[in-house]
């Protein structure tokens, strides 16, 4: 439910602003809380695991920021190569 309704309007506005980490901790924390709804039925990193290795498959907040800060700068590197 996570990566299907909540987190993609997140991510859209994460692609140009950098987050503080404490903005992106409290979205960690209401991911799991929102999953865990007061009980811990699964290990954090399970939540956080691709569906391929047995996790959940939601995507965790600041490797999603690293991965877009990534694919900016290989885009960036790519055009001044291409000069």
């Amino acid at each position: 439910m996570a990566n299907s309704f909540i987190l993609p309007v997140l991510w859209y506005v994460l692609k140009v602003l950098e987050p503080p980490v404490s903005f992106l901790s409290e979205i960690e924390r209401l991911c799991l809380e929102s999953i865990w709804a007061g009980k811990k039925w699964v290990r954090k990193e399970f939540v956080f695991a691709p569906t391929e290795n047995g996790g959940l498959g939601v995507r965790h907040p600041r490797v999603q920021t690293l991965f877009f800060r990534s694919e900016e700068h290989t885009s960036e590197l790519q055009s001044h190569h291409d000069l």
